[in-house]
């Protein structure tokens, strides 16, 4: 993003741009791009209960943020079931609760994290006002103090057209139009690589890497990439280049 504010691409104009992600659970060879949503927007949040601790044995002399942090847990899933249309994906996850350091003693705050994953980007509003809604309600019940800070994320990476069929072209040429798809769902996974292609237009590709083991996935620290790989991403990248710079090729738009 800092990229692009500072100008990146005044001083170096693209028509399109594009990368490539290998990804596991699709077959090793396969290349999946897809017009439209390939991954999702995020935004992430930290939400703080804040009132009176208590000894554990005499709860009334205090608030109780534990308790209110369980019942906001439960009640911001409602933002998916009854905020949104059911055929609009939104995912809302709580990833982090921290709260207490004794077994005898309430404590006077839990802090939440969280993340918000959607392909429509104006969906962002709706989620930051209603978590604010949610903790604020729970809050007053429980006579505590919410602090929510709501921070929004990378943008949906959405893909244009023109690139896409550039991509599926390429993809073809390099591993068989048997092994290239088209249609397929979107990961509400997230990637930077969306500042890129809001801003010129592009294409975000897949490379399959097979299936990984149970606790191998995916970003974590036993994930082991698949070598098979490299040959078959340079022969995509040199027939993208080679189609993407023909003068019959396509002009991408944003």
């Amino acid at each position: 993003m800092r990229m692009i504010d500072d100008g990146l691409f005044d001083r170096f104009p693209m028509a399109a741009m594009y990368a490539v992600h290998n990804w596991p659970g699709l077959p090793v060879g396969t290349i999946a791009a897809r017009v439209g949503p390939m991954m999702a927007a995020v935004d992430n949040f930290e939400l703080r209960f804040v009132g009176t601790g208590a000894h554990a044995a005499m709860p009334h002399l205090g608030d109780d943020p534990i308790l209110a942090a369980a019942e906001f847990i439960g009640s911001v899933q409602r933002i998916v079931s009854r905020s949104i249309d059911p055929q609009t994906p939104l995912v809302v996850s709580l990833t982090q609760v921290h709260g207490g350091n004794f077994g005898n003693v309430v404590p006077n705050e839990v802090r939440l994290q969280g993340t918000c994953r959607f392909f429509d980007a104006t969906i962002a509003d709706l989620c930051q006002q209603r978590i604010g809604d949610i903790a604020n309600g729970v809050a007053a019940a429980h006579r505590l103090t919410a602090e929510l800070d709501y921070q929004r994320g990378y943008p949906p990476v959405i893909n244009t057209s023109d690139s896409v069929a550039c991509s599926i072209e390429a993809a073809a040429s390099a591993v068989g139009h048997a092994n290239v798809m088209a249609e397929f769902a979107p990961s509400l996974g997230c990637e930077d690589f969306a500042y890129m292609i809001r801003a010129v237009g592009g294409a975000y590709t897949w490379l399959g890497a097979g299936t990984p083991g149970p606790a191998a996935g995916l970003h974590g620290d036993r994930y082991d990439f698949n070598d098979e790989l490299v040959p078959i991403g340079l022969r995509y990248w040199v027939s993208l280049a080679r189609q993407a710079l023909s003068p019959k090729a396509p002009v991408a738009r944003a």
